[in-house]
């Protein structure tokens, strides 16, 4: 299964990140997004030219509504994320 890239992440200037949920209009989260936030945070923290970080939502109804509850009924949290507790 391919999934859409609902995460982009660009270095704006002087060390600041702008990480971007882009699954407008409400930039639901899902399983595939979850995993990709939590791959582009470990990356940007281990680099030493990023000080700081800004989360921002795509498109101008809602910067996340929460998550797509069409994947409730598969939901299962992978072990990576139990450490997260």
């Amino acid at each position: 299964m391919t999934h859409r890239e609902f995460v982009t992440v660009d270095i704006v200037t002087d060390g600041v990140a702008v990480l971007t949920l882009t699954n407008p209009p409400l930039n639901l989260t899902t399983l595939h997004t979850l995993d990709r936030l939590l791959e582009e945070c470990g990356r940007l923290s281990a680099d030493r030219t990023v000080r700081a970080l800004v989360i921002t939502g795509a498109g101008d109804r809602a910067f996340c509504a929460g998550s797509d509850i069409k994947e409730f009924a598969s939901w299962s949290a992978p072990k990576k994320w139990s450490s997260l507790k």
